[in-house]
């Protein structure tokens, strides 16, 4: 086993260039296989130019000790992954690292409940891995060998049952340009935001990026040529940046549910209300059971779930006890069998 840190109260052990495990007790590290750990597969934000595996730990180890408490009998811990920044690494380089991070977790390491969450960028990243992986589409485990994309070169072992998404960055452009009721109060600016896709995505004023390009498995669905229906290789595939306008054909949906929180008061907040109709029509359409939850926190700003002091802080601590709540509602038994 690799050595274990303490750091700002969490209990930290490294995987060189995967991310880090962030759990409450060094025991809960140990056998994270087995039936009772629940495991969340956390991307961080910052934009995919900033930040690190353990920019939040503290957030999540509040996260991990609330879900604990609430399930006695259960185990919660993190994996941060570690996906490489842009300027020196462009999109699709994260959801890259992070198809095999969650390869490794399901297939090697042998994780049973799994689950995603990210903030920011990281629920950029969770939505495309979502929708690149293809998993969705399986009415049952037995359905997935021939449903999942060969990006994968193989069938994942645990399907994620429930995806978390904190302020998603749908909009990286900043395009979309829907009425707002003018009470905008926010960290982040379009100047920025459109800044940082420079650095991430390439041109955004590009010719051929004028459309949004989705990941997606569906032959084709791609800016350029492709070697095969699907393309073998993730580079070759223009990246779907702008998720806000991703056909509703093409979004994929944990299997379990699916919770969306928001600041109201956010430069993003119409691009990810106009997101959560997109998810509940294809909920609609394939007559899904899952559970979709999608909270906007009146005058909150982007990101505010993270805040630990002022005005901030009681939204913030509502929202964090919100999505224990929801994780609660959608975990599956100990002995509920996710895999194919």
């Amino acid at each position: 086993m690799l050595a274990t840190a303490i750091r700002n109260g969490a209990k930290v052990k490294v995987e060189p260039g995967r991310g880090i495990w962030i759990a409450q007790f060094v025991q809960h590290l140990d056998n994270v296989d087995a039936d009772d750990c629940v495991v969340m597969l956390y991307f961080h934000g910052g934009s995919f130019c900033f930040n690190t595996p353990e920019t939040n730990a503290p957030w999540l180890l509040q996260f991990i000790k609330e879900f604990n408490a609430k399930e006695p009998h259960r185990r919660l811990v993190v994996f941060s992954v570690e996906y490489p920044l842009a300027p020196q690494h462009r999109f699709p380089a994260q959801l890259e690292a992070s198809i095999n991070a969650y390869r490794w977790l399901t297939t090697e390491v042998g994780i049973r409940t799994l689950f995603l969450c990210g903030d920011n960028a990281g629920g950029h990243l969770a939505i495309s891995l979502l929708n690149t992986l293809n998993i969705s589409d399986a009415s049952s485990p037995e359905d997935l060998p021939d449903r999942v994309h060969p990006s994968c070169n193989s069938t994942p072992s645990t399907i994620p049952f429930a995806s978390i998404l904190f302020s998603p960055w749908v909009d990286p452009s900043m395009r979309y340009n829907a009425p707002h009721d003018g009470r905008v109060f926010d960290s982040i600016s379009r100047e920025g935001s459109r800044f940082a896709a420079l650095n991430a995505f390439g041109n955004l004023d590009d010719d051929n990026e004028t459309q949004p390009i989705a990941f997606s498995s569906r032959p084709g669905f791609a800016a350029a040529p492709l070697d095969d229906e699907y393309s073998r290789d993730l580079r070759h595939h223009r990246a779907q940046r702008d998720l806000y306008a991703i056909p509703i054909p093409d979004v994929r949906l944990a299997l379990r549910g699916t919770l969306i929180v928001y600041g109201g008061a956010e430069l993003l907040a119409p691009a990810v209300a106009r997101f959560a109709h997109t998810l509940r029509t294809r909920m609609e359409l394939e007559a899904s059971s899952a559970l979709l939850e999608v909270v906007s926190f009146e005058g909150m700003p982007h990101d505010f779930h993270l805040a630990s002091f002022g005005s901030l802080k009681k939204p913030a601590v509502e929202a964090r006890a919100l999505a224990v709540s929801f994780l609660h509602k959608c975990l599956p038994s100990a002995t509920s069998d996710l895999s194919p």
